[in-house]
């Protein structure tokens, strides 16, 4: 698959607030294209986001 699919699919996913499934996206997105750098970007703002999620809830449940 191609890097841009897994960037679209981070988004996707971000959407729905599935933020594991978000990371693991971006994971493969740059595993593929290491230098996307909207996927550096977009990765960096959902692993905040879930560092932001377990403060608030305590786990990542």
């Amino acid at each position: 698959m191609y890097a841009e699919a897994y960037c679209n699919m981070g988004i996707i996913y971000k959407n729905r607030g599935d933020l594991e499934t978000v990371i693991a996206c971006y994971e493969r997105c740059l595993a593929v294209s290491p230098n996307f750098v909207i996927a550096k970007n977009n990765m960096t703002i959902a692993l905040v986001d879930l560092s932001t999620k377990v403060k608030r809830e305590g786990d990542i449940s």
